[in-house]
């Protein structure tokens, strides 16, 4: 194609060149000569032989004015050689021959060149306009496939956009008719949109009603988990237990009004996240708060094995050691000064108290006050600030944060146990035979434990220290001091942040639960499909790596990091009084129970004894109307039988207004004489109705010291093995576990030598008996 251009251009020169002088050969010859650089020679040599013939040599002169092609030039010469007449003898113009000739040749040879080097070329743009070619062909090919692509795309949105079309006709009540392809009529809109309507309506309406429902089951089941607790767990976690529910219930009412505002359309926003997003928080919240108390649960249950064993000298471990000088410094402080006005009981529940601690501790945590909102509301602005940023400073922050919630309860529990270690000595020093009966001599409690590191050291009397150029007392540079005028204790110094530092470690606990909660919930609600779609298997490791993190932070290191937390808190220099007294009265409160269940079993005793003696048997004297109400109630349950069962006697006195216990009631149905097939007689019934109304009128003081002087006789001095001794003849009225509480409460009575009487008996039942009801 390009040799065919560039052929043609040549033969339009040849056109144009002809037309001006005449003939085409004289037009190349005329390029020739332009074109060859002719020596001065012969251009003179030339103009001499035209001047010596006479005659013009029209060919010549006109061929080296114009300067044509040297190979045509040849040719031209020769054949006016033929026609023209030349003189004969003229050797100038055979010589201008030779010459241009010569000079044609050498001009021939020198051409060839470029047109080698124009056809290269020319094979070499043939080769890349074959590549374009190919290339422009698989361009128009895409550019094809595009277009149907786009025109398939058009014709989508344009049925999309006739559906949105239907749609706001339908939501402005202006139906249009809308004109149906291929028939160019008009129809209103399908019953078909009136029921996917319907459709969405009636799922709203279900999700409302699963809602309710949910929220329903959530509520009983908050229900039942109090019920459950206080029914198998003891009451010293009750404050923790509270608070955990009442924060979750918090919570869930914030989730209420949440839902509601999004179902009434209140926000232009669409709130469905933020719900699911509690939703999630409040399960993970809870969960981490069951489990803390769980844990804390066992840990008091260890804290009272540890309490029975300390007595025991055998099977000593090195944690029962600490325990046990734990528990000695804190009822007989020997180093400190007492926190009561008096020493603590040598029975005084220690393990009550730890619990109760730990409680406190779990109260603080989870009681959510404007300080714990804040700890939810700044790292959710926080994470959409970050959101804002790259994905990549994203998913940085997102794996960061486990680690860095790992490493700040770990630099917690090396702290708490520093301070542990200070507080409480490592070993024992010399033997400490505790009791539960009195107080140790303060001296022997010095040789078996040893001053706590915390109080070694002496304060020096000029505390100034020079700092570049003027002096600083450290002590009036702490928190106590700045805030509250007041220099902190050897136990405040060992916290950071000295008086201030047990609020700082409980905020920094409760920030820390929240940020574990927070940082799981934005791992299942964000990222986890994030996960699953982009890299597949390796997003489900992931989410499961999160999943490991979360339980070992929180199911393992936490719950140590809560005991620590008690134990270093709670002590030494820092003993609750309020906890105190409330172990104390409690204690109180469990050992007048003890003393009235076994007053209980004394009187049924009393009863036996003076029923069998009919002639001492003394009867109360019961009211006409009590009488008349007694026979009323056992006819109305017995019906035209006469006679009720046995199993039917506590609801007889139930209907009466009398409340008895389970061992009480043993004996009443003995009272009542019951027949063989145990059927019970309105006489018998109403014998037994009179001793116990009798018994409310007996004094306690001689029911006691009627029944051990009528077993120990003219004894007056008794022992703890004597009192055993009478409850195991009488096993069948009392409890294993009273008799022992009660044979421990009165060792406190004994003297020197073990001795206590049975007056002192009979006044410890009576006070504890009288100091009942109030």
């Amino acid at each position: 194609m390009l040799k065919t251009n560039i052929f043609i251009l040549l033969l339009f020169c040849f056109a144009v060149v002809s037309q001006e002088s005449g003939s085409i050969l004289d037009s190349i010859s005329e390029v020739e000569i332009i074109e060859s650089d002719a020596s001065e020679e012969e251009i003179i040599s030339s103009e001499d032989t035209t001047d010596s013939s006479g005659e013009p040599l029209t060919d010549s002169a006109t061929e080296e004015s114009t300067g044509t092609d040297e190979v045509t030039e040849t040719t031209t010469i020769d054949e006016n050689a033929d026609n023209d007449t030349i003189p004969i003898g003229d050797a100038s113009l055979e010589e201008e021959d030779i010459v241009e000739e010569n000079s044609d040749t050498e001009n021939d040879e020198e051409e060839v060149d470029p047109i080698e080097e124009m056809i290269e070329e020319n094979s070499s743009l043939e080769t890349v306009n074959s590549e374009l070619e190919s290339e422009l062909i698989e361009t128009l090919e895409q550019l094809n496939v595009y277009r149907i692509n786009e025109a398939e795309k058009l014709k989508q949105y344009a049925k999309e956009m006739e559906l949105l079309a239907d749609y706001n006709n339908l939501i402005l009540d202006e139906p249009e008719p809308l004109e149906i392809e291929g028939t160019g009529t008009k129809t209103e809109i399908d019953d078909d949109d009136d029921d996917d309507d319907d459709e969405d309506e009636d799922l709203e309406t279900s999700m409302a009603m699963i809602a309710v429902v949910g929220l329903g089951f959530l509520f009983l089941l908050l229900h039942s988990l109090r019920g459950l607790w206080l029914s198998f767990v003891g009451s010293e976690l009750n404050l923790g237990v509270y608070t955990l529910l009442i924060d979750t219930t918090i919570l869930v009412m914030i989730w209420c009004i949440l839902a509601f505002l999004e179902y009434l359309d209140v926000f232009d926003f669409d709130l469905s996240t933020i719900l699911v997003g509690l939703v999630i928080f409040t399960t993970f919240w809870l969960f981490l708060g069951l489990w803390l108390l769980f844990l804390s649960h066992n840990q008091s249950q260890n804290w009272k094995r540890m309490e029975n064993m300390v007595v025991i000298p055998e099977g000593r471990t090195a944690e029962l050691d600490a325990y046990s000088m734990m528990r000695q410094l804190f009822i007989s402080p020997v180093y400190t000064a007492p926190t009561t006005e008096s020493q603590l009981r040598p029975n005084f529940d220690m393990a009550n108290y730890l619990s109760r601690s730990l409680g406190d501790i779990i109260h603080n945590t989870y009681h959510i006050t404007w300080v714990g909102y804040s700890f939810i509301i700044i790292p959710i602005i926080i994470w959409r600030i970050v959101a804002f940023q790259t994905y990549f400073i994203e998913i940085i922050l997102l794996w960061s944060l486990p680690g860095c919630i790992f490493l700040t309860v770990l630099i917690l529990l090396i702290k708490l146990k520093r301070i542990y270690s200070a507080l409480i000595s490592e070993n024992f020093t010399g033997e400490l035979k505790v009791s539960m009966m009195k107080h140790l001599p303060d001296d022997d409690i010095r040789k078996a434990i040893p001053k706590p590191k915390y109080l070694k050291g002496k304060i020096p009397e000029d505390p100034e220290r020079g700092l570049i150029c003027c002096k600083v007392n450290p002590f009036k540079m702490t928190c106590a001091y700045l805030f509250l005028s007041r220099y902190p204790n050897r136990h405040e110094l060992l916290f950071w942040f000295d008086s201030y530092g047990p609020n700082f470690l409980c905020i920094l606990t409760q920030s820390l639960v929240v940020l574990h909660s927070f940082w799981m919930t934005g791992i299942l609600l964000y990222y986890f499909s994030i996960f699953v779609d982009e890299v597949d298997d390796l997003g489900i490791y992931l989410v499961v790596l999160a999943l490991v993190i979360w339980l070992v932070t929180g199911f393992y290191l936490m719950p140590k990091l809560f005991v620590y937390l008690a134990l270093t808190t709670k002590i030494e220099l820092m003993k609750d009084r309020k906890l105190i007294e409330e172990v104390t009265d409690e204690s109180r409160k469990k050992t007048i129970m003890t003393t009235i269940k076994i007053y209980r079993q004394m009187k049924m005793i009393y009863r036996e004894k003076k029923g069998n003696d009919s002639e001492g048997e003394q009867k109360a004297p019961i009211l006409h109307y009590m009488r008349k109400i007694a026979e009323e109630v056992f006819f109305l349950v017995a019906g035209q039988r006469k006679t009720i069962y046995v199993t039917e006697i506590d609801d007889v006195l139930r209907l009466i207004g009398v409340r008895l216990n389970e061992d009480e009631l043993r004996l009443f149905a003995k009272e009542c004489s019951p027949d063989k097939e145990n059927f019970i007689f309105i006489s018998g019934f109403m014998i037994a109705i009179e001793r116990v109304l009798y018994g409310y009128d007996m004094d306690p003081h001689e029911i006691v010291r009627f029944v051990l002087k009528d077993h120990f006789g003219k004894k007056q001095k008794l022992t703890v093995a004597d009192l055993n001794d009478f409850f195991n003849e009488w096993s069948w009225h009392f409890n294993e576990e009273n008799m022992k509480e009660f044979l421990l409460e009165s060792q406190s009575l004994a003297d020197e030598s073990g001795f206590f009487k049975n007056e002192e008996i009979a006044n410890m039942i009576r006070i504890n008996v009288e100091a009942n009801p109030k």
